[in-house]
C-alpha cells in the first residue's frame, strides 16, 4: 500500500470527480506492481490540519512549457510498460496540448486500454491545473490510430 498525503485544499482534486483521479492513479501504480510482480494500491490520506481552499476557474493559458510534462510522461511509461514508449507533444495555438504514446506491438494489450485512460484523467487535469486542454492518445506502434477530436472528446 502506498500512502500519499495530500493537502486539505488539494484532497477533491486528487480524488476528482466521483473518485476519477484516484482510481486513474490506483490503475497506473497497480501496473507498476504487475510490472515488478509487488501488489501495489494507492491510499489517499488526508491531513488533519489545513484549510480548504476554493481553485479559480479554468482560464485557458498560452504560457506553458510542455516540456516538464512530457518528461514526466516519459517516466511514468518507463515505469508502467515493459517495453519502451515514444512520447510526443504538440502544442497548439488554441490552449490545446496533444500528447502521444507510441508503445510496442509486444506490450500486453489488455493493459494498454486501461492505462491509457488513466493517463488522460491525470494529464487532463495536470493540463487544467496549467491553463491548458491536454488530449493524450496511446497508440500501438505499427497500427494506424488516427481518430478525430470527437471520437477522442466521447462525443
Amino acid at each position: 500500500m502506498i500512502k500519499v498525503q495530500v493537502h486539505k485544499a488539494d484532497m477533491p482534486r486528487a480524488i476528482g470527480s466521483g473518485g476519477l483521479h484516484h482510481r486513474a492513479l490506483d490503475t497506473l501504480i497497480a501496473a507498476i506492481g504487475i510490472k515488478y510482480a509487488v501488489n501495489m494500491r494507492v491510499n489517499l490520506v488526508e491531513p488533519e490540519v489545513g484549510r480548504p481552499e476554493r481553485y479559480e476557474r479554468f482560464e485557458a493559458s498560452h504560457n506553458w512549457n510542455s516540456e516538464p510534462v512530457v518528461a514526466l510522461l516519459r517516466d511514468i511509461c518507463a515505469a508502467v510498460f515493459i517495453t519502451s514508449a515514444e512520447v510526443s507533444a504538440h502544442d497548439a495555438a488554441d490552449a490545446t496540448t496533444n500528447l502521444e504514446v507510441t508503445v510496442s506491438a509486444r506490450e500486453p494489450r489488455k493493459i494498454i486500454e486501461p492505462i491509457g485512460k488513466a493517463l488522460q484523467v491525470l494529464f487532463n487535469a495536470i493540463g487544467k491545473a496549467n491553463g491548458r486542454i491536454v488530449l493524450l492518445d496511446v497508440a500501438i506502434e505499427g497500427e494506424n490510430t488516427a481518430r478525430d477530436l470527437s471520437e477522442i472528446m466521447g462525443a
